[in-house]
């Protein structure tokens, strides 16, 4: 059994959803669309300095997890 199970009126019931189209419900974000502007902003600056990371980088590159080597 899940943890939550939301108690539906109908199959097209949509009131766990947030109301996107609504400024009162969209000012819940608020800190997320700044958080958004400032990384952004952050990446810009990067790649104007010549500091971004080349993704060419990372071709060929995997990761594996090794349970024997975790030291926490």
């Amino acid at each position: 059994q899940p943890p939550f199970v939301p108690e539906l009126q109908s199959e097209t019931d949509k009131a766990y959803f947030d109301d996107f189209s609504n400024p009162n419900d969209m000012e819940l974000y608020r800190d997320v669309y700044n958080k958004r502007k400032e990384l952004d902003s952050l990446v810009d600056n990067q790649a104007a300095s010549g500091d971004a990371v080349d993704p060419a980088a990372f071709i060929g590159f995997t990761y594996r997890h090794n349970r024997q080597n975790r030291n926490f």
